[in-house]
């Protein structure tokens, strides 16, 4: 299922936007998108050690990865995993991508 979350000029370069997107299955999913210059990268919104949401975390350009407020976990967005403690599991990451204008969210 391809999901539409609206243009990719409302997300600044190094800047992020939380959506909550429904499956065909109807299980919800709470998607945090992450622009870096012209990448976009599509992860979990909840950090997976504290289940608190991650937006307006810290982002570690160079690391490729965002930094949990709560607890300061850094997540790949490339893959989720999680390089430091004290989390230990990974976030769910999803594939995005820009058509025209339109962000486009894949989900499982």
């Amino acid at each position: 299922m391809i999901a539409e979350l609206g243009p990719a000029s409302e997300i600044a370069s190094l800047g992020m936007a939380a959506y909550t997107v429904v499956d065909s299955l109807g299980v919800e999913h709470r998607v945090l998108v992450i622009r870096m210059d012209d990448a976009f990268y599509a992860l979990g919104e909840m950090c997976s050690h504290a289940d608190v949401s991650m937006l307006g975390g810290e982002l570690w350009p160079e690391d490729c990865a965002i930094e949990c407020p709560k607890h300061g976990s850094l997540f790949s967005l490339e893959t989720g995993e999680p390089s430091t403690f004290p989390a230990t599991q990974p976030v769910p990451t999803y594939v995005i991508t820009v058509a025209g204008e339109q962000l486009l969210l894949e989900l499982p």
